[in-house]
């Protein structure tokens, strides 16, 4: 996996999780956990990437993509699951990652 030290890399990471995630949901007989990360990587970009800004307690509080990651793909798509780990990781832990603060 990328090594994520800058936010375009953030991004980049972020969006081939997007268009990873559309693909599971049109290949899945059961999409309904991919509509769900699919949802919260929207909300995750809408605060990183559009607002800029860091999330606040409630909003890392409201998502779960780390842990449907470990859960759900671990095992059986361990690549996707370290995407999804990797944006739970900066998203919760955004104060931590300086580079996202570049384009403040």
């Amino acid at each position: 996996m990328k090594v994520i030290t800058s936010r375009k890399d953030f991004e980049e990471v972020l969006n081939t999780t997007v268009r990873k995630t559309n693909s599971l949901i049109e290949s899945s007989n059961d999409p309904h956990i991919f509509q769900n990360i699919l949802g919260q990587l929207s909300f995750v970009k809408n605060i990183l990437v559009d607002q800029k800004r860091e999330p606040t307690f409630e909003e890392i509080e409201s998502t779960s993509i780390g842990a449907i990651a470990v859960k759900n793909f671990k095992e059986t798509m361990p690549d996707y699951a370290d995407l999804l780990m990797a944006i739970s990781e900066i998203f919760c832990y955004y104060e931590e990652f300086s580079f996202l603060n570049d384009l403040k």
